[in-house]
């Protein structure tokens, strides 16, 4: 698994979390559904951003996870859950170690009918690695600078 993958699955448990007794645990998609639900929300496909922080300077991936939350209903009750989603979501990115909620952006879904409410929460997760790919330490390397501090 990747340091993506490995995010992706990190923030879908805090949103479960976070949206408990809100909306079922099934509602809470790690990817975009092939069917929308509502209410529901999914994280989709995330943007990377490198981040150099501190002279000389530590290079960081920042995965921006955009984190759409959908709700049905006559327009007063879309909006009072969409408010109450769109909090839920901010709280998880909160409270996850190195993430953080940036913004939240309305914007309409099409569900194969009338389009509904939608709102986009970005939630920022600092990669605190370089590489996105696991590195392999084989039993090899170890020996031979094992070899070479011992």
């Amino acid at each position: 698994m990747s340091a993506i993958s490995d995010e992706r699955a990190r923030l879908h448990s805090a949103l479960v979390a976070a949206c408990a007794g809100l909306i079922e645990a099934e509602r809470v998609h790690l990817y975009t559904p092939p069917t929308i639900a509502s209410p529901c929300c999914w994280i989709a496909q995330p943007r990377l951003n490198v981040a150099i922080v501190g002279s000389p300077g530590a290079t960081m991936i920042i995965a921006t996870f955009p984190v759409y939350v959908v709700a049905s209903g006559y327009e007063p009750a879309q909006a009072a859950l969409n408010d109450e989603l769109v909090a839920r979501v901010w709280d998880a990115g909160a409270s996850m170690a190195r993430a953080e909620a940036s913004s939240a952006v309305p914007q309409p879904v099409d569900v194969g009918g009338a389009s509904q409410r939608a709102v986009v929460v970005d939630v920022d997760v600092t990669v605190t690695a370089r590489t996105l790919c696991p590195i392999e330490i084989t039993t090899r390397a170890l020996a031979t600078n094992g070899a070479r501090n011992g």
